[in-house]
């Protein structure tokens, strides 16, 4: 019997071959003492297995035999062990070695890379390089692998409305130069995974740079850019580049271009019109999905992705037509529907599809998310402290490891008016070390004191969470901060705050900021100075804008302002009654 086991054995059998070879009296002075393969596929085994014991085993036995100096032989132990999460002994395995290869530096630093220390792994390219040791594709992928360590654990900061980690980003313009220094720049798996990483590091611009350079765009390349423009709320932008592709019959292509429908409708605030635009665009890519063989009943992950897009487009009939046609469902399928229904106005049948579902599946942390958007839409503040209840004697890990959920959960009982819930939900929060609090959950709380019209408390937290935790705050803390201003007729702070919105903070002022200063400026009858603010927004008025408007003027019976209001609502919406109404108040 040849001994040349150089394919994947199961751990089983690897073990029995490699006892057997070596601890069979008749075959000691054979040459299979030497086959270094034996060792290698058995090593290969225990890591897949993750089995740390038994390759401690082959370990030792390789150093009895005189195995462990092959280059071969030791960098699967480094493997080994780096899979088996003890990257201690995989250094020490490293370091002993006489002589390293490209794949015995790869080996470490994907073993940094997979065990949570990416920092380290990067030192170890450098001295990689220090070395004189050619990096190749794999090394760059490893070192990618490793930087998107570093990301992930990034906390990055707002720019412009987009999420970037610079710390990361920086690393990845290191090794991105590095490896076009060595040519590797180009290779496709490189390449992608360059794009990859800089979308989750912000850098839209740098990985549209990467993708535009290669000669051979694949589905993989479309793909992870397009889904690096969505992450990165450049939605229009992965729409362009869908409809640049050429035949399109991939699952994770129309994935990806059906999220980017959902995230136009989802993070635009768009009006009626604009919402219906986007919902064409994804039933066209609908469309097309079925023509390539990828409906409703042939593929589960575009399936869940139309009910989504459905959902955040509003159109809830059509989600609820694909979620009845899908031959099989899975969690994610239901919670799509479930979170459709929560956030569009109909709670009542969020609520009974969350009974429904948890027949059929385990809830998840996204389920109860849904399940409190619908409790606090309803009001339902018995019902939510049921389901917060239960969550907490039978779903306990979910509710410590999720800091969304918790951020839902306070949202739920400031919409309540259960400030006191709200509150000591926030404290244990605090207390909980796994995770920060991140502007979210400041928001949640301070929108709760908001609905209350809580004036002081809202500015209190605001205050504190600026000064004192030093977190930036976004556009949503800013609708909190004029909405209090406004009902407290806090005119000039009002004004204060949301001229360093953009000035201070880099928060770009929406459509909802400028209707709160209108409100602010009408409620105190300054109306000439809110007319101004209405023609100087950087879009469009709406029906909302002439409504805030025309309602102040009603009641400060101001005819001139409000005639104007009245016109231009008209032109938008001629047959509206409230208008009419409005103005009618306004001149009686």
């Amino acid at each position: 019997m040849v001994a040349t086991p150089l394919r994947c054995f199961t751990l089983g059998q690897a073990w029995k071959i490699w006892r057997w070879s070596y601890f069979t009296p008749e075959l000691a002075s054979t040459t299979r003492r030497r086959d270094c393969g034996i060792a290698i596929a058995a090593l290969k085994a225990c890591g897949s297995s993750m089995d740390l014991t038994l390759g401690q085993f082959v370990h030792a036995d390789t150093v009895q035999f005189g195995l462990s100096c092959d280059i071969y032989v030791a960098t699967t132990l480094v493997d080994m062990y780096a899979k088996c999460r003890n990257m201690i002994q995989a250094q020490r395995v490293f370091d002993a070695m006489q002589s390293r290869n490209a794949v015995a530096w790869t080996a470490l630093i994907l073993g940094y890379a997979e065990n949570g220390q990416g920092e380290v792994g990067l030192e170890i390219l450098s001295k990689m390089r220090d070395c004189r040791c050619q990096a190749d594709s794999t090394t760059f992928l490893a070192a990618l692998k490793a930087c998107g360590d570093i990301a992930a654990r990034e906390q990055g900061r707002k720019i412009n409305g987009r999420l970037v980690r610079e710390e990361s980003l920086t690393k990845a313009c290191e090794i991105h130069g590095r490896a076009a220094e060595a040519g590797c720049d180009s290779h496709p798996f490189v390449a992608n995974s360059l794009i990859s990483l800089y979308s989750r590091c912000g850098g839209v611009e740098q990985a549209l740079s990467v993708f535009e350079k290669l000669e051979k765009k694949t589905v993989v390349s479309w793909t992870a850019l397009m889904l690096g423009c969505v992450e990165n709320g450049e939605a229009e932008l992965a729409l362009d580049l869908f409809s640049r592709m050429d035949s399109v019959s991939d699952a994770q292509a129309y994935v990806a271009a059906l999220t980017a429908c959902a995230s136009v409708c989802e993070k635009s605030r768009l009006d009626g019109s604009s919402k219906l635009q986007a919902l064409e665009r994804g039933m066209a890519i609908h469309s097309s999905a079925a023509r390539s063989g990828l409906d409703s009943t042939t593929n589960v992950f575009v399936s869940n992705t139309l009910v989504d897009m459905y959902s955040k487009c509003g159109s809830l009939l059509d989600g609820r037509a694909v979620f009845d046609r899908m031959s099989s469902r899975d969690v994610v399928s239901w919670n799509a529907l479930l979170l459709g229904y929560a956030e569009n106005g109909e709670p009542g049948l969020a609520l009974e599809l969350f009974e429904a579902m948890k027949q059929h599946h385990h809830p998840t942390a996204r389920t109860f998310l849904a399940a409190f958007i619908a409790c606090g839409n309803l009001a339902a503040l018995q019902l939510g402290r049921s389901i917060h209840d239960e969550l907490r004697r039978n779903h306990r890990q979910l509710l410590d490891s999720d800091p969304f959920l918790g951020n839902c959960i306070i949202d739920f009982y400031g919409k309540c008016g259960s400030m006191a819930e709200a509150r000591e939900v926030f404290e244990a929060m605090v207390e909980n070390r796994r995770w920060r609090k991140d502007v979210v959950t400041w928001g949640a709380l301070m929108a709760g004191y908001s609905h209350q019209g809580d004036t002081s408390s809202v500015l209190e937290l605001f205050e504190k969470m600026v000064a004192e935790e030093r977190i930036q705050p976004d556009a949503v803390t800013f609708l909190s901060i004029l909405t209090v201003c406004s009902h407290a007729g806090l005119v000039d702070q009002g004004r204060h705050y949301f001229a360093e919105m953009s000035s201070r903070y880099g928060v770009t002022p929406v459509q909802e900021h400028y209707h709160c200063l209108v409100d602010l400026l009408g409620r105190s009858n300054r109306l000439d100075e809110a007319l101004a603010v209405v023609r100087a927004m950087p879009f469009p008025a709406s029906v909302i804008t002439w409504s805030t408007l025309l309602g102040a003027c009603k009641k400060w019976k101001n005819a001139e302002v409000g005639k104007f209001a009245f016109d231009s609502w008209l032109r938008l919406d001629e047959k509206n009654a409230t208008a009419y109404l409005l103005m009618a108040s306004t001149t009686s």
